[in-house]
């Protein structure tokens, strides 16, 4: 049930978006030629009108065609601009275009921001981890040492290591941190930004079994959910830095794991039945983060500010996927992987798989706002409409289409990127 349900709410996501662009198209007279939810073949369709509405079995998607989308191709084809019918896309000011390429994204953010507000309203419990962190294995350089616990950044209070991001600068900044150690409470200043600092450290997380996956090694080993692992072949771990570092370094594919049920000392022999070595296991966040509006006001506030700092958060990413490609495309997911992260998040509770689909919102509309080098999608429709109001016409179609071209490798790229992640990810 919970991966029919996170597939039909990826659709309905693209939907959202779909409907958007559909009634500014409708507002502004311009003639909406397809309205189609989901793609391939359609299962059902009717015209009521001028439009054509479907519905199709592929619930990964869905599509608007305006009238005007074969306007370039014709004009390519006969290499010279032709005047526009006035109910199509290009037979309107540049003013309604733009609004209509924004209104997929804006219908988006408005549907997140909703749905933000009332889990404000109602309250939701996120499983978080404590300001207790360890130093990734290849920060020599650190001034942190495994244990801290992270008790201010620049004057601003720390307990669950998800407000480094909230108070952790994007740029480069010189920050004073607090932290507790050996139970005394230690000041020092470092260089660094967001992104360095989550490259630098990580939350502690005890060894403390949450959840066993079907048929994984752990299950098949006998561990079970609240056990506590304490060793790998007589080697002490403990926190999940450590045990990942000690299963990166083993060169066989049969350990003892030693482990705490009940206060009794357990060993089972385990097999790893992958190449990656996975245990099959979910560790325990360690915490409960409870996040509740007093009112509507302060829930809007709340909400309003998430949107922009996740919109932020996803800017960065792209200009950070441009600037360094490997790294950046090891954190791109597919609609496999999104389907997944959805289903996921089902097993926390309904309120906690609405936020999560109010992030894909808002994922949806970043991406299609941000990546302004692919054409196809609004920001790149936006950005070529801008630049003509600013040369006072359009450009030729021959342009476009090389445009387009760079565009469709880009969006190509993505997409393979995308779904190898995703099937590596399933692996």
């Amino acid at each position: 049930m919970s991966i029919f349900l996170s597939v039909l709410s990826f659709s309905f996501i693209i939907f959202i978006h779909e409907l958007g662009h559909f009634l500014f198209a409708k507002l502004f007279k311009v003639k909406v030629e397809v309205f189609s939810v989901g793609i391939g073949p359609s299962l059902f369709k009717i015209k009521i009108k001028d439009t054509e509405y479907r519905f199709s079995p592929i619930f990964l998607g869905g599509y608007c065609k305006l009238k005007g989308a074969e306007h370039l191709e014709n004009e390519l084809r006969l290499n010279r601009q032709l005047e526009a019918d006035k109910d199509s896309i290009f037979g309107i000011s540049n003013f309604k275009k733009i609004l209509i390429y924004f209104a997929g994204p804006l219908f988006n953010l408005i549907f997140a921001l909703v749905i933000f507000i009332v889990i404000e309203m109602l309250g939701i419990v996120y499983p978080d981890y404590s300001s207790k962190i360890v130093v990734i294995s290849n920060s020599a350089l650190s001034k942190f040492r495994n244990g801290d616990v992270i008790l201010n950044i620049n004057d601003s209070d720390i307990r669950y290591f998800s407000d480094l991001k909230r108070v952790v600068p994007l740029e480069d900044s010189r920050i004073t941190f607090t932290v507790l150690r050996d139970g005394k409470s230690i000041s020092f200043k470092e260089h660094t930004n967001l992104d360095k600092l989550l490259k630098e450290i990580s939350p502690w997380v005890d060894l403390v079994i949450a959840k066993v996956q079907t048929n994984s090694s752990a299950e098949v080993a006998g561990l079970k959910p609240n056990d506590r692992i304490i060793s790998i072949n007589d080697i002490v771990v403990n926190n999940n830095e450590e045990l990942g570092n000690l299963i990166a370094r083993l060169n066989v594919n049969l350990v003892n794991i030693k482990y705490e049920r009940d206060g009794e000392i357990l060993t089972s022999k385990l097999v790893f039945q992958d190449i990656n070595k996975s245990l099959g296991v979910y560790l325990l966040p360690g915490l409960n983060r409870v996040v509740k509006a007093d009112n509507l006001g302060i829930a809007i506030r709340n909400s309003f500010n998430r949107v922009l700092g996740i919109l932020g958060n996803i800017l960065y990413s792209i200009v950070a996927l441009f600037i360094d490609f490997s790294s950046g495309a090891k954190n791109f997911t597919g609609p496999i992987g999104v389907v997944n992260i959805l289903v996921g998040s089902f097993s926390f509770g309904i309120l906690y798989w609405l936020d999560t689909i109010a992030i894909f919102n808002l994922l949806i509309a970043g991406m299609n706002l941000f990546f302004v080098v692919i054409p196809m999608l609004d920001g790149g429709q936006i950005l070529i409409t801008l630049i003509e109001i600013l040369r006072g016409k359009r450009f030729r179609a021959k342009f476009v289409y090389y445009f387009y071209i760079v565009g469709i490798l880009l969006m190509l790229i993505l997409f393979i990127l995308g779904f190898l992640n995703d099937f590596h990810n399933l692996g």
